[in-house]
């Protein structure tokens, strides 16, 4: 760099700031001149600190191959630009416009680009895993090859995208519209794709194993050969769709599903209704809320993650079954048998809820089989668990706030730490063990209110 480094950044500022095409031309070339890691150096010095060069000065300007990792250029103006296998892992590109811009190949893991558009530009073959781009624009998009796994698109727009072999897997795609897109052989493995729009979408050889498709629209999108084994298609529309040789395989719907004409779903697909059996199934991260599995058979069953809000699971058969993680909240478990099932969560230091902390709060679980249940760290707000059998159960650290525990039995139940719950004089003292309590690790002001309450 010259000797007068603040002489050449005025130099550049006057020149890249410039309304004429020309002159901004000049200070491009300036630049070009320097080596390149001075170049790079420079150049996120001006990024970084001069938001107005961010307002058009960048337009067509062409950057393959740069090092600009960490770069922030929130709404900036990047129409055009040419940054073909550029290193952008964790840029800030918040409502940038990136239109009809050359990417292909360029690093973009983490980078932010919620709001962004990126309507006909070249991503292809880009690597964009754990990105942002919720409600981006991405009409027109060339993602063939592209690498978007862990990508969060929530409200993106990608109509008539191109994403044949792109890797989606795990990505948060809900309620983003994909109309007229072409998927053919896109990997789109556990996808959260909740409420999204796929009308006629080219979907040819997809592979869509465990993806979550509730509300989904595939009104005339073609699946031949798509794979949707054990996928969740509750409520879904696939009126006119294209399902020749399409495996469906343990995919689970319900009686709001919508099939095309004539289509009866396989033997092997599970029908979400009262009496489902599925013992031992793998239903992890499953969005079955509002479900009704009355009398359901799902015994040794994996729930862990699922999402059970407002479902009926009353008189299920849930012996062994896990459930960590899981939300079901507003659910109703009414003499539901969860013997020995693990509804558990890691303990936090200060022994506050965590994130993994199973919700049960309001949950109806009146009559409840939950001996031997696991239910450390449980939230237990505002539960009924009026006659509920506890005998065995470890209930350390749980939340039981305005929980209703009248005619429980609670013998040999583990209650260290546990929050909120106050014995009743009235309640049967054999319901409880008093010593089990004494002897317990909670708080002192606990253990004072079980010695009078034992007088």
């Amino acid at each position: 760099m010259a000797d007068d480094p603040t002489a050449l950044y005025d130099r550049l500022m006057e020149l890249l700031t410039d309304d004429d095409t020309d002159i901004r031309r000049q200070g491009w070339e300036l630049l070009s001149t320097l080596e390149m890691s001075e170049r790079h150096r420079l150049l996120l010095w001006l990024l970084s600190l001069h938001r107005p060069l961010l307002d058009a000065r960048m337009v067509g300007w062409s950057l393959p191959g740069w090092k600009l990792r960490g770069l922030s250029c929130p709404s900036g103006n990047l129409t055009g630009v040419c940054l073909e296998a550029a290193w952008l892992q964790d840029a800030n590109l918040h409502h940038a416009r990136l239109d009809r811009a050359d990417l292909q190949r360029a690093r973009l893991q983490g980078a932010q680009l919620s709001e962004a558009s990126l309507e006909q530009s070249d991503l292809r073959g880009v690597l964009m895993s754990r990105a942002d781009l919720s409600r981006a624009n991405l009409r027109q998009t060339d993602l063939t090859n592209a690498d978007l796994r862990h990508a969060v698109l929530y409200q993106a727009d990608m109509t008539e995208t191109r994403a044949d072999g792109g890797f989606f897997q795990k990505a948060q795609l809900r309620d983003a519209d994909f109309s007229r897109a072409s998927m053919r052989g896109t990997f789109l493995r556990e996808v959260k794709a909740h409420r999204t729009r796929w009308r006629r979408a080219d979907l040819t050889g997809a592979q869509l194993q465990r993806a979550q498709l509730c509300g989904a629209d595939f009104t005339d999108a073609d699946l031949t050969d798509a794979r949707l084994a054990r996928a969740c298609l509750q409520r879904a529309d696939l009126t006119g769709a294209t399902l020749d040789r399409a495996a469906l395989h343990l995919c689970l719907y319900d009686d709001e599903t919508r099939w095309p004409k004539r289509f009866v779903p396989p033997r092997d697909a599970r029908r979400l209704a009262p009496g489902l059996e599925m013992p031992g199934a793998r239903l992890e991260h499953t969005d079955l809320s509002g479900a009704n599995l009355a009398h359901a058979r799902l015994q040794g069953a994996d729930l862990n993650s699922a999402d059970l809000t407002g479902a009926n699971l009353n008189d299920a058969d849930l012996n062994g079954v896990n459930l960590r993680r899981a939300v079901l909240t507003g659910a109703t478990l009414r003499n539901a048998r969860l013997m020995g099932a693990n509804l558990s969560a890691p303990m936090s230091p200060n022994a506050e809820p965590t994130p993994a902390s199973v919700n049960l709060s309001g949950v109806d679980l009146r009559g409840a089989d939950l001996r031997d249940a696991n239910l450390q760290q449980a939230k237990l707000q505002n539960a009924d668990l009026r006659g509920a059998d506890l005998r065995g159960a470890n209930l350390h650290g749980a939340f039981l706030y305005h929980a209703r525990l009248d005619g429980a039995a609670l013998q040999g139940c583990n209650m260290d730490l546990v929050r909120g719950y106050v014995p009743q004089r009235e309640d049967a003292a054999s319901k409880i063990d008093i010593e089990a309590l004494r002897r317990s690790r909670g708080r002192s002001w606990w253990r004072r209110l079980l010695s009078w309450w034992s007088e």
